[in-house]
């Protein structure tokens, strides 16, 4: 539970906690196992953004890659177009 806290007051979701001052202080003792939900949803919301951020990562790299092919056809493309140009001039 220490750690799940921790994790949540290291990135912000929850206030940190002063060294006398614990989360049961805060939100009294009857809501600790509130606190306790609350944090594990904050948890489940945190996990599931990673998620999210993990499939777009996973698109833009796709994207990238994709275009990067792309450019390198039209690259091709161009050169043979402009050989066959100048071979027509001739």
């Amino acid at each position: 539970m220490q750690c799940l806290i921790s994790e949540l007051e290291s990135q912000g979701t929850i206030p940190r906690s002063n060294s006398g001052v614990s989360l049961a202080t805060c939100y009294g003792q009857s809501g600790t196992f509130e606190t306790q939900a609350y944090l594990q949803q904050e948890l489940e919301k945190l996990h599931d953004l990673g998620n999210k951020v993990k499939m777009e990562r996973e698109l833009w790299a796709k994207l990238v890659s994709s275009l990067s092919q792309n450019s390198h056809r039209f690259q091709r493309a161009t050169r043979l177009w402009d050989y066959l140009v100048s071979r027509e001039s001739k």
